[in-house]
């Protein structure tokens, strides 16, 4: 049970970075982000 929770949380913090990567990519490019 604990190795599937640590398995969620990695999860959750790859989606995370990937997200705050792609909001970074649009700032640069000029695109409006609203949050």
């Amino acid at each position: 049970m604990a190795n599937q929770v640590q398995q969620h949380k990695q999860s959750i913090q790859c989606l995370v970075d990937v997200t705050e990567a792609m909001l970074h990519a649009m700032e640069k490019n000029k695109i409006e982000t609203e949050v």
